[in-house]
């Protein structure tokens, strides 16, 4: 079994690397949580790159109906496959299955393991910057496979790319739930929402990864990223669009899909 897992983790590795396609993965999918995330550690393991921080899935009630879960995921962020505002990117071999807008936070200090849980507290005095984000998402496997949390968590969680606009370090000024997300393609609007989208306030999604990486001895570090979750669904975007989200007073975030 372990074989399997570790060969599934390399496959996957591969087909993000070289921007492949998967039709299965050795061993088959995996049937529970564990499994999942073991997965996941041999991909990042095989993978190599550079972790920046986490982005975190299934945030928000449609996102767990879609994916069949009751509470959120989580997978890396890389700093190969991170892009500033405005960046023109090609989409992947395996194809995109859209966009996310999503606030991203910027963490001052640490979070380190700790046998106490974290508080909303803790985790909102540790967030430095807030900034508007996109998150890329594509599977290397069959995207019809994306209604499946489990495959979703072992494939990167999904994760494609990560593209912030300018953070605000004056965000306490604002209630995060309230701020308004408007997405256009095109110039055309497409999505709307807001920060209650994300488990009621962005920093909610903070206080979940904190406290699940403290119970797997893992941490947050100063620096770090922290994608919290779409505000308004999957954004879907062909080849030769140009997709822009508008954060209010957090202003936009943008980026185009080569032709």
């Amino acid at each position: 079994m372990m074989g399997d897992i570790e060969e599934a983790g390399q496959a996957l590795a591969n087909a993000r690397r070289n921007a492949n396609a998967l039709g299965e993965l050795p061993g088959g999918f995996p049937s529970d949580e564990a499994t999942a995330y073991e997965i996941q550690r041999h991909a990042i393991s095989a993978y190599g790159g550079k972790r920046v921080g986490y982005k975190i899935g299934a945030t928000n009630p449609a996102a767990q109906t879609l994916l069949g879960t009751d509470h959120p995921f989580r997978a890396p962020l890389f700093d190969a496959d991170c892009y500033d505002n405005g960046v023109i990117v090609d989409e992947p071999g395996y194809g995109l299955i859209g966009l996310e807008p999503e606030f991203a936070l910027r963490l001052g200090t640490d979070l380190p393991a700790r046998s106490d849980p974290y508080t909303l507290d803790d985790v909102s005095a540790a967030v430095d910057m807030v900034h508007p984000a996109f998150e890329m998402i594509g599977l290397r496997l069959p995207h019809e496979l994306f209604t499946k949390v489990l495959i979703v968590t072992a494939d990167f969680g999904a994760n494609v790319g990560f593209v912030a606009g300018e953070g605000r370090s004056d965000w306490r000024q604002h209630d995060l739930a309230d701020v308004p997300v408007q997405v256009q393609v095109d110039g055309e609007d497409v999505a709307n929402g807001s920060g209650a989208n994300v488990l009621g306030h962005p920093l909610n999604a903070l206080l979940w990864l904190a406290n699940d990486l403290r119970q797997t001895g893992d941490h947050l570090s100063a620096g770090d990223w922290v994608s919290t979750g779409t505000c308004a669904g999957v954004v879907k975007i062909k080849a030769g669009q140009q997709a822009v989200a508008n954060f209010g007073a957090f202003g936009e975030v943008g980026l185009t899909l080569k032709a």
